[in-house]
C-alpha cells in the first residue's frame, strides 16, 4: 500500500470516528455545535495519548491524572458534568488552553441527550488516535471536510488547505521571520507557513507565529489545531479592526510576513471607529461602512514591518469598485505598495461561488518591480469536483512561478506600468489589461464598478452558483432567466425578479417589525397608507420598503434602539437588517421601477435592437444588485417547517429550507424557542433560535392543475378572494383563493383608523 493510499485511509477513518460519533446526536443540536462538542473530545483523548505515551519531544502539555482521557472513562459512568470539570482541570494546568472550553457545557448536552453521550464517548475511545500516523496532519486535512461538509461559507472558519498553501507560497517566509494571520480561524495558513520554512530551510529556527481569531468556537479549534502540530504561537480572541490583540508598547505588533484571508464585503465593519483610529491604520482612506475589504487591508499594511510582504484573499469588488474604495486604490498604488494581482478561479472558498483575487502587497519591491503591478490570470487552473474547485500542486507551481519571474505571458500574465492604471481610474480588474484570446472575456467592469452581463457571459456557472445562495422565491425567477435566449422575455424576467425583490425583502421588514405589536406601533405609526395595499404594485413595494428602511437605517444609527433593532430581527447579527435597510439597493429598485414605467408606456413597435439595449440596461442594474446582496442572505434561513418537537425548553423542528433552485427543499434539523407553524413561511437568523413567522404576502404551494411547488406573491384583495401571482411558470401564472390570513395581516399593518 502506497503512503499516499495509507494516509487518505487514515483520514477517512478520522473523519468517520467524527461523523458518527455527531450522527449519534443528530436531531438533538445543530451540526455545526455537534462537530465543536465532538472535536473538543477528540483533542483531549488524542493529547492525553501521547502525553502519557510520551513519544514526541514537542509534548508540553501538563495533563493531571485526574484530568486525562482515561479518568474520564474510569469508575463511575461519565456525565457531562464530569466532562466539564475535566476540561476545567485541564484549562487551570495549562496556561495556553485557558478558555479553550469556556462556552462549552457537556452537563447540558447529557441532559438534551441522554445515553448517546455515553455512546459517543465509547465511540471516540475505540480509535487509538496517537497510532494513526501523521496525526496532526490529518486533524488539519479534518477542518478542511468538516468545512466543507457543514456549509461554512467563505473563509469565515477555514481556508481550503491549498489556497492557504499558495497564499503561504507567495508570502515566502523564511526560518526567524515573524508571521501574523490576523483574521486566522482555525489556523490553516499559521500551520502552512511553519510547513513551507521546514520544508523549505534545514535551519532549526522557525517562524514566529500571531493570530487573531473574533469568533471564540474558532479560536479554540485554532488553539487547539497547533496544539496538536507542536507549535508555540500567540492567538488572541477578538474583533482585529475593532480591537486589535497584538500589540505591544501601545503599539500594532509589526511582522514581517502577514497574509490573511478576511470576510469579503463585511458590512458594519467598525466605520465608526476608524475616524478616530489610535493606530492610524487609514492614512489611505475611510472604506465604505458597506464594505470592510479595504479596512483589512490596511491592518495588513499597518502590521507590516518595513520590509514587509502581505497577501490578502480578497473578492473582486474592492479591485473595482468606485467612490471611497477607488480613492483608497489610488493611495496604495501611488505609494508602490501593491506588487501583484492574481486572478483565481470561480467555488475556491467553501459554501460560496463568489470568485476571489489574490492581493500581493510588498513595502520593499525590488528595483525592476518598482512603479509596476503584476497581473496573473488563472481563472482556469483548478480542477472542478461537483461545486467546489480545487487547486492542485501544479496550479501552485504555475501561479508561484508566473509571479516570481515578473515576466508577460500572452493572455495570462503581463506587468502594466502605474501610469497605465492610472489612464484606467486605478480599477484594477484583470480583465481590463488581460485578455484570453481564445475565450470570450469572462468579467468586464465598467468605471461605474458595473459590468456588461451580455459581454461577461454572467449567465456562466459562477452566476449560476449564486442564484443558488439565493432564497427560492428570487432564485427561481433567475433560474428562469437564465433559461431564456429571447432579449424580450429576458428583460420581462429580471422586471419579475426586481418587484419581486422589492416584495421579499419588504415582506421581511414588516414581518420582523410586526412581530412585537408594541414595538410596531410605537416605532413605525403612520409610514404605512392604504392606498399601498389596495392593488400591489412594484411603486407601492419600493415606497413601503424605501420609507421603512429609512428608519430602519435611523435606529441603527442610535446605541439605545440599535439592540432593540437587531433583536427584532432574529437577535444574532446586523448582516440582514443591513441588508434589508440598504439605501443603494432601495435606489436600484426605484430605477427598475422607473425604467419598466417609461418602457411600458412606449408606444409602437420594440425592435430586437431596442429589446437588447434594455436588456442590457437591467443587466448592469442586476450586477450592482449582486454586488449589494452577494452572500449576505447566508445570515438567514428561509424555511418551511414539517414536523417539531418539544424537549429541554428548545423545539427541535425538521423544516424545509427555502433556498435555490437544484434543492430548494432540502430538510434540515432546527432549534427554536417557539413553536413554528406548518403552513407559514419562517426566517430564522443562522446561530439563532428565534423563528420569524413572515407575514402572508408570499406563498410556497401547489398550483391547482400542475401540482407543481411554486412561490406565490400577494397581488391584490379581489371580491372572489386573494389575487397570486407567480413568475416561476406560465401555466397558472395567476391565481385567485380564499385567503383570510392575508385579510388579517392587511388589518394588522392597517388598523381601521388608518386613512
Amino acid at each position: 500500500m502506497s503512503n499516499d493510499t495509507k494516509a487518505n485511509n487514515d483520514s477517512r477513518t478520522l473523519e468517520k470516528v467524527l461523523w458518527n460519533s455527531m450522527s449519534l446526536l443528530r436531531g438533538s443540536l445543530s451540526q455545526i455545535e455537534l462537530f465543536n462538542y465532538v472535536l473538543s473530545l477528540i483533542f483531549l483523548k488524542y493529547i492525553s495519548e501521547v502525553t502519557n505515551q510520551s513519544q514526541r519531544e514537542d509534548v508540553r502539555f501538563e495533563i493531571p491524572a485526574e484530568a486525562s482521557w482515561l479518568s474520564l472513562m474510569s469508575g463511575v459512568e461519565p456525565t457531562g458534568k464530569k466532562i466539564n470539570n475535566i476540561l476545567n482541570k485541564l484549562e487551570d494546568s495549562n496556561p495556553e488552553m485557558r478558555g479553550l472550553f469556556s462556552d462549552l457545557d457537556y452537563e447540558r448536552i447529557h441532559r438534551v441527550t441522554g445515553n448517546k453521550l455515553m455512546e459517543l464517548l465509547e465511540g471516540v475511545d475505540q480509535i487509538e488516535l496517537h497510532k494513526i500516523p501523521h496525526f496532526p496532519y490529518l486533524f488539519d486535512c479534518l477542518l478542511d471536510w468538516t468545512a466543507d461538509t457543514l456549509g461554512y461559507r467563505g473563509g469565515e472558519f477555514r481556508t481550503p488547505k491549498m489556497l492557504s498553501d499558495l497564499v503561504v507560497q507567495l508570502a515566502s517566509p523564511e526560518p526567524g521571520m515573524t508571521v501574523c494571520d490576523p483574521t486566522c480561524g482555525s489556523g490553516g495558513m499559521l500551520i502552512a507557513a511553519d510547513t513551507f520554512v521546514k520544508e523549505q530551510s534545514s535551519d532549526s529556527n522557525t517562524v514566529q507565529l500571531y493570530g487573531q481569531e473574533k469568533n471564540i468556537r474558532t479560536w479554540a479549534i485554532c488553539k487547539m489545531n497547533l496544539l496538536i502540530h507542536g507549535l508555540d504561537a500567540r492567538i488572541e480572541l477578538g474583533d482585529t479592526l475593532r480591537e486589535p490583540q497584538l500589540i505591544g508598547n501601545e503599539s500594532l505588533l509589526r511582522f514581517d510576513r502577514v497574509f490573511s484571508n478576511p470576510p469579503m464585503s463585511l458590512r458594519d465593519w467598525g466605520q465608526e471607529f476608524a475616524q478616530h483610529d489610535v493606530f492610524g491604520r487609514y492614512k489611505y482612506g475611510i472604506p465604505p461602512k458597506s464594505s470592510g475589504d479595504f479596512a483589512f487591508i490596511q491592518h495588513v499594511i499597518s502590521t507590516l514591518s518595513d520590509a514587509g510582504k502581505g497577501v490578502v484573499v480578497i473578492s473582486r469588488g474592492p479591485l473595482v469598485r468606485s467612490g471611497p474604495e477607488q480613492r483608497i486604490r489610488e493611495r496604495l498604488i501611488k505609494e508602490d505598495i501593491i506588487e501583484s494581482v492574481i486572478a483565481l478561479p470561480p467555488n475556491l472558498l467553501y459554501g460560496t461561488a463568489i470568485q476571489c483575487a489574490v492581493l500581493v502587497l510588498n513595502k520593499a519591491k525590488p528595483k525592476n518591480r518598482q512603479r509596476k503591478v503584476l497581473f496573473i490570470n488563472a481563472t482556469k487552473r483548478g480542477i472542478k469536483e461537483r461545486s467546489q474547485t480545487y487547486l492542485d500542486a501544479d496550479d501552485l507551481e504555475w501561479i508561484d512561478r508566473a509571479y516570481k519571474s515578473f515576466t508577460q505571458s500572452r493572455g495570462l500574465v503581463k506587468v502594466v506600468g502605474v501610469n497605465l492604471i492610472a489612464g484606467q481610474n486605478y480599477n484594477l480588474d484583470i480583465e481590463r489589461y488581460l485578455e484570453d484570446e481564445e475565450t470570450p472575456v469572462l468579467v468586464r467592469f465598467l468605471d461605474d464598478a458595473c459590468f456588461s452581463v451580455a459581454e461577461a457571459e454572467i449567465s456562466g456557472n459562477e452566476f449560476e452558483q449564486w442564484i443558488e445562495g439565493l432564497p427560492y422565491p428570487l432564485a427561481s425567477i433567475l433560474w428562469s432567466y437564465t433559461s431564456m435566449m429571447d432579449a424580450q422575455q429576458k428583460t420581462n424576467s429580471l422586471f419579475h425578479f426586481f418587484e419581486a425583490l422589492s416584495q421579499f425583502n419588504t415582506t421581511l421588514i414588516l414581518s420582523a417589525i410586526t412581530s412585537n405589536s408594541e414595538f410596531y406601533s410605537s416605532k413605525f405609526s403612520g409610514i404605512i397608507t392604504k392606498d399601498v395595499f389596495t392593488t400591489s404594485s412594484f411603486g407601492g413595494w419600493n415606497l413601503v420598503g424605501i420609507r421603512l428602511a429609512s428608519k430602519i437605517r435611523k435606529m441603527m444609527k442610535t446605541e439605545s434602539t440599535q439592540q432593540e433593532c437587531i433583536s427584532i430581527f432574529g437577535g444574532v447579527d446586523n448582516r440582514i437588517v443591513n441588508l434589508l435597510s440598504d439605501a443603494e439597493l432601495g435606489k436600484i429598485l426605484q430605477e427598475a421601477a422607473k425604467l419598466r414605467n417609461r418602457w411600458l408606456g412606449h408606444s409602437g413597435a420594440v425592435t430586437k435592437a431596442e429589446y437588447s439595449r434594455r436588456l442590457l440596461s437591467l443587466e448592469g442594474l442586476l450586477v450592482k444588485t449582486r454586488m449589494i446582496l452577494e452572500d449576505e442572505y447566508s445570515s438567514m434561513i428561509l424555511i418551511l417547517p414539517d414536523t417539531g418537537r418539544y424537549k429541554g425548553g428548545l423545539f427541535y423542528n425538521i423544516v424545509k429550507e427555502v433556498r435555490g433552485t437544484r434543492t430548494p427543499f432540502r430538510e434540515i434539523l432546527l432549534e427554536t424557542i417557539s413553536p413554528l407553524e406548518s403552513d407559514s413561511l419562517h426566517i430564522v437568523a443562522v446561530g439563532g433560535n428565534i423563528s420569524i413567522k413572515l407575514l402572508p404576502f408570499l406563498r410556497i404551494m401547489h398550483s391547482p392543475e400542475t401540482e407543481r411547488n411554486t412561490c406565490y406573491f400577494y397581488n391584490r384583495v379581489e371580491p372572489e378572494g386573494v389575487r397570486w401571482i407567480t413568475y416561476q411558470f406560465q401555466e397558472e401564472s395567476e391565481l385567485t383563493l380564499p385567503d383570510e390570513d392575508v385579510e388579517a395581516a392587511l388589518d394588522l399593518l392597517l388598523p381601521s383608523n388608518t386613512n
